[in-house]
């Protein structure tokens, strides 16, 4: 729940729409003359036709000799009724639709009066009016200028809109509104952009607000002026559940958070949200875990200032909170050590509370581990380090004895694709680098513990692809005709072949191919080819076809 106040504004307020001053024209002042300046200005010039605001109207003598018999005429537009009014001893006004004031006596150079100052109610105003608020003053003395004598202020009617949002301790600091966490008990203003409208609410009773306003800019702003409060993390996750303040400023004392600027129209609620830390968080736990089984585990909490009026202890849904002692302060009071007995704790995820009666809350993530596998001997690679063969990865000796482990092959450092099993195949792009593998060993109950072996030697080339099947030459063998190589069958499988063609057993230059034509000066020659199968990877592997004669 909230309550809506109206508070105290400055006599010189901002004027038109924007809420600046504005005069009707520039004054000027000349030796030994009066200058009567007016200036009117208007608290809230954008209003709800429930609204209010305050008009005020200033007479200045910014000339050098006073001015005589000056009269103010002030003109409050039909749609605005007066609920309450100021006025000065030395004016006389009367109560007339147009009021007029009189100066009693000469009005001095340099003096400046607040000769009217109405606080109105809209009353009749319809939404999209605009109303002029206006005044003009004269004197029996002359001026050295007239053209500021007049000024006016405009006042728009806008629709009512609706600003609704929700006001959170967030007490595990996740910057996410949950359905646990109380109001912080702050206050907060809803800052008009337009004009000098303030809106202001505490939150003493609630964790939502509902506030109608008009339609107009605004932005929200709260002030935390406790040292050991913040304001959560902003924008996390659902507009919903999120905060929207962003820290704009702090000192010693306060920290100062800020919405950004938001339009408020009919159309639809504007949800703001606050999120603030207000607990006694540390910054820091050194370590964040713990192995299971430690007799006495002391972790040091720090980034925050600690108290021995503190009280410590883990917490974990299902189990016995185990409480902690302090066992030492820094001098600074910046960090605390604790110590916990966890010879019998659970391993898993635990809450470090922290509480002061009457104060502050921290819930800080800490972990009880489960006791780690110990290694013993490392892993190792075992097989015959060339492309293709297959190689097998010894896990090493784990204490207690691991009941199960995963594997990932390695190139020089880099990841083998695929490779994640106890064997591998040793691939092509292996070739000319060293293998390493990552053993990872796990038993329930334990923490799973990770090792490499040590680097292989270098990958070598694979064994020459066979053939299965010899080449043999294939066609009419016959001058003027043209022969062709067939490769044969390989094992493994070649990526290509090279032909190497014979005549009585003596190499045919510049012929590579798998086809050759027969000349005259081959008749009656034996012809032989021999393929040469290649494979990345691999050495390279021959086979000669039998040999046949040249007809």
């Amino acid at each position: 729940m909230s309550f809506l106040r109206r508070f105290a504004l400055p006599a010189t307020l901002l004027a038109g729409l924007s809420g600046a001053f504005v005069a009707t024209g520039p004054a000027s002042a000349d030796t030994d003359t009066a200058n009567v300046v007016v200036e009117v200005s208007v608290a809230r010039n954008i209003l709800s036709t429930s609204d209010w605001s305050a008009l005020a109207v200033q007479v200045r003598n910014t000339g050098t000799s006073p001015a005589e018999s000056v009269t103010l005429t002030f003109t409050q537009p039909a749609g605005l009724r007066t609920a309450g009014m100021e006025s000065l001893s030395d004016w006389t006004c009367d109560s007339a639709a147009v009021m007029t004031c009189a100066h009693v006596g000469p009005f001095a150079p340099g003096a400046s009066d607040r000769v009217v100052y109405n606080t109105v109610d809209v009353d009749g105003a319809p939404e999209g009016s605009v109303l002029e608020v206006s005044a003009s003053a004269t004197t029996t003395t002359p001026e050295s200028s007239t053209t500021d004598d007049a000024a006016s202020q405009l006042i728009k009617i806008v629709p009512d809109g609706l600003v609704t949002g929700h006001l959170w301790n967030d007490l595990n600091a996740d910057g996410i509104r949950q359905p646990n966490e109380p109001a912080p008990g702050i206050g907060v203003s809803i800052d008009s952009q337009d004009d000098e409208d303030h809106y202001g609410f505490s939150n003493s009773f609630g964790i939502g607000y509902r506030e109608t306003v008009a339609s107009k800019h605004y932005k929200i702003t709260t002030t935390l002026n406790h040292y050991d409060w913040r304001f959560t993390t902003p924008n996390v996750g659902s507009d919903d559940t999120d905060s929207d303040l962003v820290l704009v400023s702090e000192n010693k004392y306060d920290r100062i958070g800020a919405s950004p600027v938001f339009e408020v129209t009919p159309d639809a609620p504007v949800q703001v949200d606050v999120g603030v830390v207000a607990v006694y968080r540390p910054a820091a736990i050194t370590p964040a875990s713990v192995p299971a089984g430690t007799a006495a585990a002391t972790v040091r909490v720090s980034g925050g200032l600690f108290t021995s009026y503190l009280d410590v202890k883990l917490t974990r849904a299902g189990f016995d909170a185990i409480p902690g002692v302090i066992s030492k302060i820094a001098a600074d009071n910046t960090s605390m050590d604790i110590t916990f007995p966890l010879a019998h704790a659970a391993a898993g995820a635990w809450t470090l509370n922290l509480d002061r009666q009457f104060g502050p809350h921290a819930e800080v993530p800490f972990i009880v581990a489960a006791p780690a596998l110990r290694l013993g001997k490392a892993p190792s690679i075992s097989g015959t380090l060339a492309v293709g063969f297959t190689v097998k990865a010894v896990p090493g000796t784990w204490t207690p004895v691991a009941t199960s482990y995963s594997y990932v092959w390695a190139a020089n450092g880099l990841p083998i694709r695929g490779a994640t099993g106890a064997t591998m195949t040793i691939p092509a792009d292996a070739l000319g680098k060293r293998l390493t593998v990552l053993v990872t060993a796990a038993r329930s109950g334990y923490t799973s513990a990770t090792a490499p072996s040590a680097s292989s030697a270098v990958v070598a080339k694979g064994k020459a692809p066979k053939a299965t099947k010899l080449p043999a030459i294939t066609g009419t063998v016959q001058v003027g005709r043209t022969v062709r190589a067939a490769a044969g069958t390989w094992s493994p499988k070649a990526d290509s072949y090279r032909y190497e063609w014979r005549l009585n057993g003596k190499l045919i230059r510049g012929v590579t191919g798998a086809t050759l034509k027969l000349t005259s000066s081959m008749r009656n020659k034996k012809l032989t080819v021999t393929v040469i199968a290649r494979k990345t990877g691999y050495a390279d592997g021959n086979a000669t076809s039998a040999a046949v004669n040249v007809r």
